[in-house]
């Protein structure tokens, strides 16, 4: 649940991107890096687990890293799609009803093309931003990011508290 070790060190997942960042440097390469465009349930889980906090130091973590690596000759661009924004909170549908299809996601946990489409253009400089859905993570904009994604999940949480309900329940069902 925490990107440090007890130590207070970062996690070596860090490490493995430092590395990766450091060979492509090396060899010439670009890299563009991707947060993953979580469903909104999911979030919520990150939320109600306590390890938000956790999520967004991850996000400050990667963004110093990814700024370190420009500022040594790598180009390289990050962006966040992590978010309740309009694709993250499309309404999913009852496992049992196998016959309305979702737009954007297979299920919480999975995202269609259309939307791995959306991101790459957004990537690829084809298309904007939408709001936070394909922000930079940047040093001078990732507080302001973070804070945008919080009021996005009040507003989903005032609009949405079934789904605050049905996670609260699948969290104290699994809790020992």
């Amino acid at each position: 649940p925490s990107i440090r070790a007890a130590d207070g060190s970062l996690s070596p997942c860090f490490g493995e991107i430092d590395a990766l960042l450091r060979d492509a440097r090396a060899r010439r390469q670009s890299v563009m890096i991707a947060t993953y465009p979580y469903h909104a349930r999911l979030l919520e889980i990150l939320w109600q687990t306590n390890v938000w906090r956790d999520y967004e130091d991850w996000k400050r973590e990667l963004t110093v890293m990814v700024e370190r690596a420009r500022a040594q000759g790598l180009q390289v661009v990050a962006r966040d799609f992590s978010g309740y924004h309009v694709y993250a909170t499309e309404r999913l549908v009852d496992r049992a009803d196998s016959r309305t299809p979702l737009r954007w996601y297979w299920e919480a946990g999975h995202f269609k093309s259309a939307l791995g489409d959306r991101m790459l253009s957004i990537m690829t400089g084809l298309a904007p931003s939408e709001g936070t859905f394909g922000a930079e993570l940047a040093t001078a904009s990732i507080e302001g990011n973070l804070a945008a994604i919080r009021v996005e999940r009040d507003q989903y949480t005032f609009t949405h508290p079934d789904v605050q309900e049905a996670i609260r329940r699948l969290i104290k069902s699994t809790s020992p």
